[in-house]
């Protein structure tokens, strides 16, 4: 029997596996090869991701003493480890040659756990009757290896079929002033493992009543948040700002269910600084007003005041610090200045020069 994505889904966060699959059906991979070597499939492939550049994909599948496929996947990529560029890769691979994955099962390979139990050394002991009572530490120790069972069932259990029916995603826009608002939604998951409805809650309600899908870490954010918030807009939103605010952001993010303006598709990953240049650009009546250089088309930066940029090219949106060479409470100042009248560009310009000549780059009028 071949082998389906679903035999991998407990290797991968869920959003992964969605994105991944519109990665593949996208076209996005390319230059797969693969190659068998001791039980094990290596897979490589060059995978385009949402910047203008590809990413190379290295994944090892292996089979463990049940017989399941494991995966261990790397990729070039921030997220490094089983993202969704390993899923497409993934998905690529069982589409075109199903039956080579299927090999790596003629094999059992030793798992971790099991590796862990042999460095036990083998002592002779004296043989124990039935019974003798056991000591102390014996009975310790049999405790313990019962509790080791009891984790690994539930652990089993959890991995084999989940039966989570929702689950708490967080929106992030654009705030009127420096920083971001926050949605929080209940998101309804399908049987499939796909998305349903979703639905704002209620930021009040989230005092004492906890939807269904609300989790320990949820409930850590949200009263994070809480403790942090000084002002909202309306009753739904949740205001973040400042370098507190910023910290509270960078766990959103790392709860995997943080997304951008469009709760459907933009999740947003953590990515590497971007070096970002300014420049004053000239309208129709000839005022001319501070810009960044937009490095992509969909390209935006938020200032917390820390200024944060945020690129969502093909629906995905990855973010990241900001590198000007400029401090970052004046660059935030900065970015708030109003259009300069082609009267004052001279004045200006030398005013600008007196005031920020120990750091400021080079920025023409």
């Amino acid at each position: 029997m071949n082998q389906t994505i679903f035999d991998f889904v407990k290797d991968f966060q869920s959003q992964y596996l969605s994105r991944g699959y519109r990665y593949y059906l996208d076209g996005r991979v390319s230059n797969l090869e693969f190659f068998h070597d001791d039980g094990s499939m290596f897979i490589i492939a060059n995978v385009d991701g949402s910047m203008p550049y590809s990413y190379e994909v290295h994944i090892e599948l292996l089979s463990d003493l049940d017989g399941r496929i494991a995966v261990n996947g790397e990729c070039s990529c921030p997220v490094g480890y089983n993202c969704k560029h390993v899923a497409a890769t993934l998905y690529s691979t069982l589409d075109s040659h199903p039956k080579q994955i299927e090999r790596i099962k003629q094999r059992r390979v030793n798992s971790s756990v099991v590796d862990l139990a042999e460095q036990l050394e083998n002592v002779e002991e004296e043989r124990v009757t039935v019974n003798r009572p056991l000591s102390k530490q014996e009975q310790k120790t049999a405790n313990w290896l019962q509790e080791v069972t009891r984790a690994a069932e539930s652990a089993l259990k959890v991995n084999r079929k989940s039966n989570k029916k929702a689950e708490i995603i967080y929106l992030v826009q654009r705030a009127k002033t420096n920083g971001i608002v926050v949605w929080p939604y209940k998101r309804n998951i399908l049987k499939n493992g796909g998305y349903g409805s979703s639905k704002k809650l209620n930021r009040y309600r989230l005092t004492d009543y906890k939807p269904e899908g609300f989790t320990d870490l949820d409930n850590k954010l949200i009263n994070m948040i809480k403790a942090f918030e000084k002002d909202y807009y309306h009753d739904n939103n949740y205001f973040l700002s400042g370098p507190d605010g910023l910290e509270i952001f960078k766990q959103l993010i790392e709860s995997g269910r943080c997304y951008y303006e469009d709760k459907t598709t933009r999740i947003i990953e953590f990515s590497p600084p971007q070096k970002v240049d300014l420049q004053w650009k000239i309208d129709r009546k000839g005022d001319q007003k501070l810009k960044w250089k937009r490095q992509y088309s969909c390209f935006e930066i938020i200032c917390f005041p820390t200024p944060i940029y945020f690129s969502y090219e093909s629906g995905d949106c990855v973010c990241g610090p900001v590198e000007t060479g400029i401090p970052d409470q004046v660059l935030s100042t900065l970015l708030n200045a109003p259009s300069v009248v082609p009267s004052q560009v001279e004045n200006v310009r030398d005013s600008l020069m007196d005031i920020l000549s120990s750091f400021m780059p080079k920025i023409d009028l």
